[in-house]
């Protein structure tokens, strides 16, 4: 058909030449006359040019008959047919890469399913691990706390039956040396001062010893919470392995990504734990040396106020020993006098004896003002630990 269709318009063309050829001769003979007043073209009669309309009309009749017409009509039909093969073709070409688009985006679908479904499972068992380390941190801390409390409790009680029999021990003497107040007095000044000293000691020792004690403590646990997160890092890598290597068979450019991207989470996270890690032991530093810093102002203080009631001791001693050599120079004046003398002196003892048993109870008991103001740091540094080691996680 396609030979057929090409001689058909080498045909035609060749007639369209000879066509052209040939129509100066016609165009020559029908070329009309000079016009003339007489006659023109336009004067032919009625007859002659509707037998011109009829040879044009079956000229138009021969050509649509003709086999060139025909073969025009299979030209088109063949160039039609090609235009609907090709339009078919295509369209069966479209289909298919429709449906094997389709395909793909079904398959890759199913994958991203998989690999949200693998990767939300293991975000829940990442996050029980979690809660599990949580609550383990938390039963610890509590565990922690409930040690202080008994601790601080058993403290309170020592001292307090140390000061029952302190305040025991103080009255017995008190009465059974009573007779002989200028020895007493001297000897009692100088145990209480050095039962102050070393119970000064003894809480300075014990006051670094809880510290040390604490920071021991706070190691411990950032030990134990930056082995639990190594632990979590290892399982959370082990398992982006494996799912990695189940992967791997499927579609090696989705496993890549998934690593990159676990890489990059993984160096986020360590640089994360480090930043934290620094600042949890600046942290411990800086509450270490607040600690040391308000001990060491504390021991300042004490040692002052020790080193002012052993000045307020001494003076008290003086006064005794001056009234004690009056009383004896008193002696050579009359019975009146003596006696009067006598009763001044009883009394000014007998209000010395209660201020000194008052001091006794009293003295070191409860905080004064300048005690306080001198451990407001030590104070607030111990409730700030307290504050953050409950806050812990």
């Amino acid at each position: 058909m396609k030979q057929a269709a090409m001689a058909h318009s080498s045909k035609r063309t060749t007639a369209a030449a000879a066509g052209k050829q040939a129509a100066p001769s016609k165009a020559a003979e029908r070329e009309p006359q000079p016009a003339t007043v007489y006659k023109t073209e336009f004067c032919k009669d009625a007859s002659e040019q509707q037998r011109l309309s009829q040879l044009t009309a079956t000229r138009r009749v021969l050509q649509g008959s003709s086999e060139w017409a025909l073969l025009d009509h299979l030209e088109h039909s063949i160039a039609e047919q090609e235009v609907a093969v090709r339009q078919a073709v295509r369209q069966q070409v479209q289909r298919q890469q429709k449906e094997q688009l389709d395909l793909q985006v079904q398959q890759h679908e199913r994958e991203r399913q998989a690999a949200a479904a693998a990767k939300a499972a293991d975000l829940a068992a990442a996050a029980a691990d979690v809660a599990a380390h949580q609550a383990e941190e938390a039963a610890k801390q509590e565990a922690a706390q409930q040690a202080a409390r008994r601790l601080k409790v058993d403290r309170e009680q020592q001292t307090v039956a140390a000061e029952a029999a302190r305040k025991r021990a103080a009255a017995k003497k008190a009465h059974e040396e009573a007779t002989l107040l200028a020895a007493i007095q001297k000897q009692a000044n100088e145990e209480a001062l050095e039962a102050k000293r070393t119970a000064a000691k003894a809480q300075q020792q014990d006051d670094e010893r809880l510290m040390m004690e604490t920071i021991r403590t706070l190691q411990r646990q950032e030990e134990a919470r930056e082995a639990a997160l190594k632990a979590f890092r290892d399982s959370m890598a082990a398992r982006a392995v494996q799912a990695g290597a189940a992967a791997v068979a499927e579609n090696r450019s989705r496993v890549d990504r998934e690593e990159r991207l676990m890489a990059a989470s993984e160096v986020k996270a360590k640089a994360e734990a480090e930043a934290k890690h620094a600042a949890e032991v600046a942290k411990h530093a800086a509450m270490a040396e607040e600690m040391r810093s308000a001990a060491a102002a504390a021991a300042a203080a004490k040692a002052a106020t020790q080193q002012a009631a052993q000045q307020e001791q001494t003076k008290t001693r003086q006064e005794i020993e001056a009234k004690l050599q009056q009383f004896k120079l008193s002696e050579s004046l009359t019975a009146a006098q003596r006696k009067q003398r006598n009763a001044q002196h009883k009394a000014a003892l007998e209000a010395q004896m209660a201020e000194a048993e008052a001091r006794q109870v009293l003295d070191d008991v409860f905080m004064v003002e300048r005690e306080r103001e001198l451990n407001t740091q030590l104070i607030v540094t111990a409730r700030g630990m307290m504050g953050s080691t409950a806050l812990a996680p």
